[in-house]
């Protein structure tokens, strides 16, 4: 899969989708922030008078923003020929579905609007099936307990269900969009893509992507959100974000920082896992790994750094939900692992070993548990009496990787030197003095330890 790097990305506790500067979906992700990543190419095209145009290619101008401030992406595209083509992407709060308006200008030219989906349903490329379901007007595909659907108000005139195979380029939707005529075939398996059309006179089409994990979830959910106007959705959407950043601290700045500052927090959140309570670096834009390690995965760290800041941002709920997480991640030997996947398994690392280990995440992950401390005196017995078995580990693990005050040698937090690092130690001491006043809580003594360091 080729590195897309995203222009925005958009989303709700159930979806995260990533989209490029011209309105190309470049990756969805159901039901988690890092599985299962659904999506190949997600494009529009143009055909008109036998010329296709695909609507993310150098012709298209695009302007791309947020109209209400946060959790709707506005994309307006304009072609030298006069037609223009403005989409208002939202993901709503409730349901796990995409919605896309499009509002078309054809400028009196005659020709097809397209839509085109290369899905890889369940993060799998190959042994996926898909039909045309002519009496619900829905495109599905689908492998295992995965669903993907696709349904158009007004409904689409043609439709291909083709297969994206080098030796059977004639099946595939996409050369089907380029000479201006889909098959109009029912059902189709394998290595699959899709497409449906418009007359190019049409001049608004709301599109639904579903997602859903049954056949029969998946035609609840067309019922039920096709029975809600998309005004009202897009409504919904801006409230409910606006009404969460108003939930934070109010900080005096000048207008565009504040609008910088919002974002920042709308793209944490989105980031964050509510129901796993772990979080991903970023949303995943290197699936070979080519240019980089993979980004799409939580490091104990970075999660620290991100709940730190919601909290201080005046949302306290992510740190609690983080710190839950890491006592049920924590290794035996009271360390915890360089990444992990977002439900606590172990994630594709270079730091299999002792010596390739980041110690850093372990004190990171120390200081985040040590936040207990704060706490009024009561909740901060309980607090102690809940995690301290956790936090005693973790020390002892630190204090196992010190000899004549520095760490033992392991690799730096970039996973390219290996040694003993200023940053790393530093990390260290200033994390076991946190967790200092979790053992006075409970009357263990630890200046020995912090006296030799």
């Amino acid at each position: 899969m080729a590195i897309k790097q995203p222009n925005s990305i958009i989303g709700n506790s159930q979806l995260l989708a990533t989209l490029g500067m011209k309105g190309e979906i470049f990756n969805i992700y159901y039901p988690r922030r890092d599985h299962a990543q659904h999506v190949a190419d997600a494009l529009l095209a143009i055909n008109t008078y036998g010329n296709y145009h695909w609507l993310n290619t150098i012709d298209w101008q695009s302007k791309q923003y947020h109209p209400c401030g946060n959790g709707i992406l506005k994309t307006d595209l304009s072609h030298f020929s006069g037609i223009a083509v403005s989409i208002t992407d939202t993901i709503p709060p409730r349901y796990p579905v995409f919605m896309r308006c499009f509002e078309i200008d054809n400028n009196e030219i005659e020709g097809s609007f397209y839509t085109y989906f290369d899905f890889e349903v369940g993060g799998m490329r190959e042994k996926n099936a898909g039909f045309y379901d002519e009496e619900n007007d829905i495109l599905v595909q689908y492998w295992q307990n995965n669903y993907v659907g696709v349904v158009t108000t007004p409904p689409f005139d043609e439709w291909q269900l083709g297969k994206t195979l080098d030796t059977a380029w004639w099946t595939s939707a996409k050369w089907g969009i380029e000479r201006g005529e889909l098959q109009k075939n029912k059902e189709e398996i394998g290595n699959m893509n899709m497409a449906a059309r418009f007359p190019l006179e049409t001049k608004e089409i709301i599109e639904y992507i579903i997602f859903a994990e049954t056949r029969e979830e998946l035609y609840n959910l067309k019922t039920k959100i096709t029975s809600i106007s998309p005004g009202q959705l897009i409504t919904e959407t801006c409230d409910a974000w606006n009404k969460w950043i108003a939930r934070g601290k109010n900080i005096n700045m000048p207008d565009a920082f504040t609008e910088y500052y919002h974002q920042s927090l709308h793209v944490l959140r989105l980031l964050f896992d509510e129901r796993l309570g772990s979080m991903i670096a970023a949303p995943e834009f290197d699936h070979q790994y080519e240019k980089c390690g993979g980004y799409g995965f939580c490091w104990n760290r970075d999660t620290v750094e991100a709940v730190y800041a919601l909290q201080t941002a005046g949302y306290p709920e992510y740190l609690p939900r983080f710190i839950g997480w890491c006592k049920k991640t924590q290794l035996r030997d009271g360390s915890w692992f360089q990444r992990y996947w977002l439900d606590g398994t172990l994630a594709p690392s270079w730091g299999n070993f002792d010596y390739s280990t980041q110690i850093d995440e372990t004190a990171s992950t120390i200081y985040a548990m040590a936040s207990g401390n704060t706490l009024p005196c009561d909740a901060r017995e309980d607090y102690i009496d809940e995690y301290w078995e956790t936090i005693k580990r973790g020390a002892e693990y630190l204090m196992r990787r010190t000899g004549e005050g520095l760490h033992s040698p392991c690799l730096d937090l970039w996973e390219t030197y290996y040694g003993c690092f200023t940053y790393t130690n530093a990390h260290k001491r200033s994390h076991l003095c946190s967790a200092r006043g979790s053992i006075d809580t409970r009357r263990r003594p630890v200046k020995k330890h912090l006296s030799s360091i």
